[in-house]
């Protein structure tokens, strides 16, 4: 019988007060011992899952799951390098772009100082050099 029928039970006879008091008595301490078994039994569930929650200290793989492992780790590998590579490959044409640019910045202020020069604008007046036709062969300094 369970703890709640007894439970069920109890109540009933103290509203009913049928059986003499020893009977209660008895009732009473069967639910006690029904509830410290009861207490008892949660203690050792609670003694069993705090064991068998403990992590084990390795674990080993069958040789198909290191193989498959291994080759994840092998393609990984493989693109890290390659992608070593072609940063290495981006930052050296990079730098050359960037040489090339600034040496054409450099040339460029030279030939327009040059003309500058060469069409006797004083030097202090501002002009602008407009290139914005330059496709069509029309190129101009202007006074700002």
């Amino acid at each position: 019988m369970s703890i709640r029928e007894r439970l069920q039970g109890l109540v009933e006879l103290l509203e009913n007060k049928e059986k003499p008091e020893s009977d209660l008595v008895d009732e009473i301490e069967k639910i006690e011992e029904l509830l410290a078994a009861d207490e008892e039994e949660v203690e050792m569930e609670e003694e069993v899952d705090e064991v068998t929650l403990e992590p084990p200290e390795q674990v080993d793989l069958s040789p198909e799951e290191a193989e498959k492992l291994g080759e994840f780790n092998k393609v990984m590998t493989a693109a890290q390098l390659n992608l070593g590579k072609l940063m290495y490959s981006y930052e050296i044409q990079k730098r050359r772009l960037i040489n090339i640019q600034l040496k054409a910045e450099q040339d460029l202020q030279l030939a327009v100082e040059t003309l500058r020069e060469n069409k006797g604008l004083p030097e202090g007046v501002v002009y602008t050099l407009d290139m914005s036709q330059s496709d069509s062969g029309i190129a101009f300094f202007e006074k700002e």
